[in-house]
């Protein structure tokens, strides 16, 4: 059987990265066929202080961006791209006027919401274009009567408390669609962290089985499954947290924004939906707690079987752990009965999250 020949590439590092590992650039050689997310763990393992960044990194692929899953060739260069800075603190103003904003509106803004905090303002102005472009259905025949005239000015009417309850309702679409995100990345992370425990059960398994061929080797597989089961707990431990910062900020912008509607019936609506909302998120929490719980004491009774094992793995301990290892099947289905809840209540959410989305 002919070996494949490692994939040698080249790992750049930037930032934060580049000052925890010392280095600029690392020089990797994997094992045939490699993934990015093969080079990330590897680059891992010669520099664990980088471990913690993993949610928030980026990648690119020769110049790229690519995901985690894309395979890499020989004499690839990957960049680990950390995440920018700045974006934590969020304010809104909400106004209607019926003058024209005066022509330093961007530096009046800039004055009322910018802190020392901000790294940069952006803004965008609209202005009037000379041409009418196309009329709206109905119109065409009036618009053809001021065909080749020049457009000086415009004028908008609006409806000001439903215009003000609209866009107090859509403001925080961003923050929703972050959470959207975060949610559908949750569920992913915990569809494979149920797939690994599964794996790690079966693994552990075959050492009681009666065909077993060779039960040292089974025993070795049940530690690296082990292993791969809590970097997989971590996952989703992280994908929790990262889902749980996105919610702060955006209900704390829709309590803010709440304020601003002037319309009584309006404001007791938008804050109902909101509390309703917040009870859903609250629930997948309460869900994803409940399957935490469940976890600890099952890889602790596994870790303990084990262990146990490691001193005494020949048939009479085998046969005198088997009541045991039921036992911890029985705890291993309660898991998995706990995370296919947290994953029912989260997709239950995802759905109610997609439903409330404006179109694009």
């Amino acid at each position: 059987m002919t070996m494949s020949a490692p994939i040698r590439i080249r790992v750049l590092l930037f930032a934060v990265q580049r000052q925890l590992a010392g280095a600029r650039e690392v020089a990797l050689e994997l094992p045939a066929p490699a993934t990015i997310a093969a080079a990330w763990d590897a680059l891992v393992d010669r520099y664990p202080v980088l471990a913690p960044g993993r949610s928030s990194v980026r990648f690119a692929r020769n110049g790229t961006y690519a995901d985690a899953s894309e395979p890499l060739a020989d004499g690839d260069e990957v960049a680990m791209i950390p995440p920018v800075s700045g974006g934590a603190n969020e304010s809104r103003i909400l106004e209607l006027r019926e003058e024209p904003f005066e022509a330093g509106i961007l530096e009046s803004l800039t004055a009322r919401l910018a802190t020392p905090e901000d790294g940069a303002v952006v803004g965008f102005l609209g202005i009037t274009r000379v041409s009418p472009g196309t009329p709206a259905p109905g119109q065409e025949t009036e618009a053809a009567r001021h065909a080749g005239r020049d457009v000086e000015a415009l004028e908008y009417e609006a409806l000001e408390p439903m215009a003000l309850a609209i866009l107090t309702d859509i403001a925080p679409k961003e923050n929703a669609d972050s959470i959207f995100k975060k949610a559908e990345e949750l569920v992913k992370e915990a569809v494979s962290a149920r797939g690994q425990i599964g794996k790690t059960l079966d693994t552990y398994n075959a050492i009681f089985a009666e065909d077993a061929a060779d039960v040292r080797k089974a025993y070795k597989d049940v530690e690296g499954e082990m292993e791969r089961s809590e970097k997989q707990r971590e996952q989703v431990r992280t994908k929790v947290e990262e889902m749980k910062t996105e919610a702060d900020a955006y209900f704390a912008g829709w309590s803010e924004s709440l304020q601003q509607i002037g319309n009584p019936d309006l404001r007791k609506r938008s804050e109902a939906r909101m509390v309703e909302t917040r009870g859903q998120f609250e629930g997948v929490l309460d869900s994803v707690d409940e399957a935490r719980e469940a976890y600890e004491p099952f890889i602790t009774s596994l870790k303990d079987q084990w262990t146990f094992l490691g001193h005494d793995l020949n048939a009479n301990g085998i046969a005198s752990l088997k009541p045991d290892a039921e036992k911890l099947n029985q705890q291993g289905k309660e898991l998995f009965e706990k995370i296919d809840a947290g994953m029912k209540r989260a997709n239950e959410y995802i759905a109610s999250l997609r439903s409330s989305r404006p179109a694009s």
